[in-house]
């Protein structure tokens, strides 16, 4: 699908090992070049250079309101930082985000991000005197991640 104007970031969804899952907020869809220490050629005055050496994934980060929900992603995490009490191994979960179009609801981008494993748990401040939803903040460390073009 072609979109000929600058694609609103408001309209997504995201879905983790095939169970969609609401977040407020997706971070950390970005890519690293890796470079090598290469010494220059005389080109380059002696200085060193960088060549590419690998693609890096950055960090996931996925934001939400705390449900009471007690099965499915929360369970998974949960497990993922209760291991020792819980007994069960820490399996990576593929998560795909999907950038929809406002008009249509068709896809427009598409990230999917390979073995991620949750790596951070956190929960924005308690505040008495605040009338606000709490925020859940879960970070992965990913094996891979691509994009891919509609």
């Amino acid at each position: 699908m072609s979109y000929k104007f600058p694609i609103p970031g408001f309209y997504f969804s995201v879905d983790v090992d095939g169970d969609s899952i609401s977040f407020q907020e997706v971070g950390g869809l970005e890519f690293q070049i890796e470079l090598e220490d290469m010494q220059g050629d005389g080109r380059s005055g002696g200085h060193s250079m960088g060549a590419p050496k690998k693609r890096k994934p950055g960090n996931l980060v996925l934001k939400r309101g705390v449900a009471s929900e007690k099965a499915g992603f929360f369970t998974w995490i949960y497990n993922s930082f209760h291991y020792e009490k819980s007994g069960s191994v820490v399996t990576p979960k593929d998560i795909d985000i999907f950038l929809l179009d406002p008009g249509t609801g068709g896809i427009v981008r598409f990230w999917r991000a390979y073995g991620a494993f949750p790596t951070k748990w956190s929960f924005a401040n308690l505040h008495s005197q605040k009338n606000e939803i709490l925020i859940e903040t879960v970070e992965f460390q990913l094996q891979d991640l691509e994009m891919i073009l509609f």
